[in-house]
Parts: structure tokens; C-alpha cells; sequence
């Protein structure tokens, strides 16, 4: 199996050789055994389960609460030639359905979901059918109520355990400090204790917090001294343009990206920055997950992050490539204020909360019933300007019915247009005789696309309708007549968010709440603030205190980060103090040559001696 494992390696990924741990984690989980993975961000984490999912026999499941890193991974392994699906909300029925059955018949090696898919009783059903050899849980420490990231539904995973005692589970994610790594393994039912990880160390990579009350101003001058590319967070859409404005006037190359964004924007932003035509990306955290870019020379935090976790995975976009980098936190006393006010409103009155409730189901026109079946596209700006809300408040309000497990929303994320025929022959000959306007547009489609009777497949509209001489949205119209028709299965593009409901849909009256679990929420959220707080005052070392707050520990200090350079010039002065007294002392008796003075200080090197005396006879002590 060993030279298996390496084979595929080389043949999909084009790699020779792991970086470590990825080995070991990868012949313990085809051994059939239980892994929690803690690697680094940039440390390789999907091929420790893509990998097995390809040598066993069978079909691997991985949970995902990301669906655009999903979409992209699966977009990767198809061009790598291995076989692979998503399972998302943003689906059709039909489509899901058409998936499931590709799974459940072997056709796929890997068949990502995300977590809300496994309240579906069709998706379970077809599980039971499939011949699962693996189950990897990404970003695992969202499955415990202390993690920073914490989902309800991943709770739903412990049911594939129970329908699959046997199969081995991966856990993944980047950090977990002792408490969360003990509860990924209980909740995930793990049946041995198994951690393999390697250190959160990152030795290239170096710490710096800046108190400053001109932010801006002192934003330029880093920008300036930091060469290379970088990223700079902020977590304001309106002001990543204001500042990508500043910098720009100040003649440094950068841009600005958010969710708010439309896709054509967002991608060729992104391909600008990834090609190094922007040398620096102004952006909310909505960017950077899943972007391989090996060579960012530094992260710049402008406002406080809610949490050491936050704060250690963006900041680990920095330097991937095992070269020096740099992770500057810049902050001034108002963003302590900002934080501690959004604390406050994290979690509203229940009763606006029932009224937000209320509201959403007005908006996406459900009545009470059953649990609504798929996704609706949700515009919390049109939402919260057609009912009068704060748009800050209804976030909250969303996400904390989202914790109590009666929504979802999900992040935006892109969809390409896609379409597969579903038609045989004689509906297309019954289309010809019947529609030649519609014959047309499937005829074209069949000449532009290979592989549409088979699988879903990208078009762009656009070309398509620059070829038929038509608007793109009349287009659009055809194929949705087509789609209707059952004639094809058609795909718009989106970028919005998805809202779908977790629960049925009751009165809002009738919503149930877990008082004692949001005060447990409410005080693990205020610790984490804390923990942030105490990293901007801590006085030893940046590195070791992010290490003992993940329950690892390092004899030496790091070196790097601004506290450790702080000491050494410290250490350095003093020692400069030293020798400037024991030579004047030794001078007293007369003059003496480099070799004797050298001579004489034997615990220092060469170089060290001529460096402090280059200074003292520049600071006129001596001659």
C-alpha cells in the first residue's frame, strides 16, 4: 500500500514525496483508524484524506461547512482526473439526487457535503446504500461548543458513525486547544484516542504588534518598508476601499475585495493579486480561505480579530512557502471599544430575534409547515431595507437562530452557470418539430459543450449569445423554458447567499430557545476576547503565547516577533554598556591595539568586538 499511496500521489498531484505528518496520517486512516489531524494552515490537510479516498475501495464522505472551498477542491480533483461531487443546498433536487446516485453506485471516490445536507432524510437514505470506506470531517473544531467556529449541524455527523461503526474517521483542522481537541474526538464517537500533529510553530514567520493612534499613516510607512506582496485586513467592506484608495495615492499598488463584490469583480481581483499585477489585497476575511498563494510576504490586521484562532489562521496566510514573513497586528484603543460593543450585540432580544424569524419567512414567502425543502437565495441588504432593520442586528439575529438550529445562511460564494441534458433522442426530434427557436439553442449547446448528456458541464451564456445574436438574458429565458421542459438541467450562476431552514417552519411565537446555552455562548465568546486582549499586552514572547493557548510548549523564544527584538536590543545595549566600561577602565593604563582589546574580552567573538568598537569611536568615547 506504501507504493501505492506514493504512485497516486505522483500521478494526480504531481508530487514525490509528504510533507510531514501527511504520511503517517494517511497509512493510519487505511489502516482503519481514527485520526484528529492538526496541521497548519498551508499544511496540506485535504490530501491526507484525497489520497486514501482514491487507494480504498469505495466512496469517502467529507463534511465541509465551506461550500466555495468545496466547489473549488472538487473543481481540482476532476481536472486531476480523480472522480468527485458536492452535495450543497444550492442544488436542485433532481441534480442532488442524480449525485447521490453516482455515489451510491460507485462512480465517485470522493463526495463532499456540507454538514446541513445531513438533516435530509434522502441524503441519509442514500448513505446507508453507498459503500463508505472513510469519513473526513474538515474544519472539525466547528462540531464543539467551544471552538470559535462552532455549526449546529455538524452534530449531525455522529449519525453517519452510527450507520458506519467500522470506517475509519479524519478529523482535520488547523488549531484546537486541549478542551476542543477532547470534544472533536468524544462527539465524533472516536474509538481509540489518536492526535497527530505537527507544531503551530511557524519559525519564518514573525509576530509584531503596533499600538498607534494614526493607523493610517503609520499603514503606509509598513507598506513601504514590507516589500513583497501582503494582505491587509479589515473588517469594514466600506473602509477596504477607502484604504486601497489611500495606498494607492501614496503610490503603493493595491486593490480591495469583499463579499459585496460581484463575481467578474471578485475573480479578476483575485487572478490581479495571485499573478502579482496588486502587490497588496485590502480585503474582509471573505478573502483568502482556500487561495494557494505561497509568496505573501506579510498580513496586516487594522483591527483587533475576535480571537486568538481568527487571528493564527489568517495571520498563517503569511509566508507559506518557508520564507521570512511578517504578522503585524495595528490597532489603536478604539478597536478594544469596537469589540467589546459587538459583544454586546452578538446576541439580541429574543424577541427581536422572533420578529427577524417572522420576517425572514415574509420574505421568502413560507407559511408554517413542514421543513421547506432546498435553498433560497438571500439578500440580507434587500431584507433588511424592506423591513427597516439594522443590518448589523438581523446578522446576529440569523446567526444565533442558526446556533439554536432553526436556519442556515450561508456564506456567498460563486456557481457557474451549468447544464446537462436530460432529453433523449426523440424528445429532441418532438423539440425540432415542435420549437425550432428552442431547437436552435440545443443544437448550439451540442456543438459548443462535449460531455452534456453525462454531467453537469460550465457554459457561459455570453458567448452563447453573442453566437445567436441575442441579449444574454433572453438567453437565459430559452433555457429556463428548456429546464421547465425537462428537456435540460440548467444551473444559473449565483453569488448570493443561501438561506434554508434546519427545522420546520413554525410561528415565531412558538421558537424554542436555550437560555442556559446562550449565557455558555456568551461567556465562551467573552473569553476569547480576553485571550486576544492578553496577547496585545503580553511581554515575553508572541509565538509562546499563542503555543501554551493551543496547549503546545517551546523552551525558546521565537526570535522574531517584536517582543523578542525588543529584548535583544535590550541584551544588546546592555552588554555595549559593559564593554564600554571595562574597556575605559583597561584604557586608563594606556593605548592598545584591536588584537590586544580582543585578546583581553575572550568571551566575545571577533566580530562582536569590532562592531562595538566601530560604535564607541562613532559615539566619540574613544579614539
Amino acid at each position: 500500500m506504501q507504493d501505492r499511496i506514493y504512485d497516486i500521489l505522483e500521478t494526480h498531484w504531481g508530487y514525490d514525496s509528504f510533507r510531514y505528518p501527511q504520511e503517517e496520517i494517511i497509512t493510519t486512516v487505511i489502516k482503519g483508524h481514527d485520526v484528529l489531524a492538526i496541521l497548519p494552515t498551508g499544511g496540506g490537510k485535504s490530501l491526507c484524506y484525497q489520497v486514501p479516498a482514491v487507494a480504498l475501495e469505495g466512496i469517502t464522505l467529507v463534511i465541509s461547512p465551506l461550500i466555495a472551498l468545496m466547489l473549488d477542491q472538487v473543481d481540482r480533483l476532476q481536472r486531476n482526473g480523480i472522480k468527485a461531487a458536492t452535495l450543497h443546498s444550492g442544488l436542485k433536487r433532481r441534480r442532488q439526487e442524480e449525485i447521490l446516485s453516482r455515489a451510491v453506485n460507485g462512480h465517485l471516490d470522493l463526495l463532499y457535503l456540507s454538514p446541513e445536507r445531513l438533516l435530509s432524510s434522502t441524503t441519509l437514505e442514500y448513505i446507508q446504500h453507498m459503500q463508505v470506506n472513510m469519513l473526513a470531517v474538515d474544519e472539525a473544531h466547528c462540531i464543539c461548543e467551544w471552538g470559535y467556529d462552532f455549526r449546529p449541524a455538524y452534530r449531525n455527523i455522529r449519525q453517519i458513525r452510527e450507520l458506519f461503526p467500522k470506517i475509519p474517521v479524519l478529523a482535520l483542522t488547523a488549531s484546537a486547544t486541549p478542551r476542543v481537541q477532547e470534544d472533536i474526538m468524544e462527539n465524533l464517537m472516536f474509538r481509540q484516542r489518536n492526535i497527530l500533529s505537527t507544531s503551530l510553530s511557524r519559525p519564518k514567520l514573525g509576530y509584531h504588534v503596533i499600538y498607534n493612534a494614526n493607523k493610517e499613516q503609520k499603514l503606509r510607512a509598513l507598506c513601504n518598508k514590507l516589500k513583497g506582496s501582503g494582505i491587509i485586513y479589515i473588517n469594514s467592506r466600506a473602509a477596504t476601499e477607502r484604504i486601497s484608495y489611500i495606498l494607492n495615492n501614496a503610490n503603493i499598488s493595491a486593490n480591495f475585495y469583499h463579499a459585496g463584490l460581484d463575481t467578474t469583480s471578485r475573480s479578476d481581483k483575485q487572478k490581479q493579486w495571485m499573478s502579482g499585477k496588486i502587490r497588496i489585497m485590502v480585503a474582509t476575511n471573505a478573502f483568502g480561505m482556500g487561495i494557494d498563494k505561497a509568496d505573501v510576504r506579510f498580513v496586516i490586521h487594522l483591527q483587533i480579530p475576535s480571537s486568538i484562532e481568527a487571528y493564527y489562521q489568517e495571520s498563517g496566510r503569511a509566508g507559506r512557502d518557508g520564507q521570512n514573513a511578517w504578522a503585524v497586528m495595528l490597532y489603536d484603543q478604539k478597536d478594544k471599544t469596537r469589540l467589546l460593543d459587538q459583544y454586546k450585540i452578538h446576541y439580541p432580544d429574543i424577541q427581536f430575534v422572533r420578529r427577524v424569524y417572522k420576517s425572514i419567512c415574509v420574505f421568502l414567502d413560507q407559511g408554517v409547515g413542514p421543513r421547506p425543502e432546498g435553498a433560497f437565495d438571500f439578500d440580507l441588504d434587500q431584507f433588511v431595507e424592506r423591513f427597516g432593520y439594522n443590518k448589523l442586528s438581523s446578522y446576529y439575529a440569523i446567526k444565533l437562530l442558526e446556533r439554536e438550529g432553526w436556519i442556515c445562511m450561508t456564506d456567498s460564494f460563486y456557481r457557474p452557470s451549468k447544464l446537462k441534458f436530460l432529453a433523449d433522442r426523440h424528445m429532441l426530434y418532438e423539440l425540432q418539430m415542435s420549437s425550432p427557436k428552442l431547437d436552435i439553442i440545443t443544437k448550439l449547446l451540442l456543438r459548443s459543450y462535449e460531455g452534456l448528456f453525462t454531467e453537469m458541464v460550465k457554459i457561459n451564456e455570453r458567448q452563447l449569445a453573442e453566437k445567436l445574436s441575442i441579449q444574454p438574458g433572453e438567453l437565459k429565458t430559452y433555457l429556463e423554458v428548456l429546464d421547465k421542459q425537462g428537456i435540460i438541467d440548467y444551473q444559473a450562476s449565483s453569488s448570493a447567499p443561501q438561506l434554508f431552514f434546519t427545522a420546520e417552519r413554525i410561528a415565531a411565537h412558538a421558537l424554542r430557545f436555550d437560555t442556559k446555552r446562550i449565557e455558555f455562548l456568551k461567556a465562551r465568546q467573552l473569553s476569547r476576547l480576553h485571550h486576544i486582549f492578553a496577547y496585545l499586552d503580553h511581554t515575553s514572547c508572541r509565538e509562546h503565547y499563542m503555543l501554551n493557548y493551543f496547549g503546545q510548549h517551546r523552551g525558546e523564544f521565537c526570535g522574531k516577533c517584536d517582543l523578542c527584538m525588543e529584548r535583544k536590543r535590550k541584551q544588546r545595549q546592555f552588554e555595549i554598556e559593559q564593554f564600554k566600561t571595562q574597556l575605559l577602565k583597561l584604557l586608563e593604563t594606556g593605548e592598545m591595539t584591536r588584537d590586544q582589546i580582543t585578546h583581553h574580552f575572550e568571551k566575545y567573538s571577533k566580530n562582536t568586538i569590532v562592531s562595538y568598537l566601530d560604535r564607541l569611536v562613532l559615539e566619540d568615547v574613544i579614539e
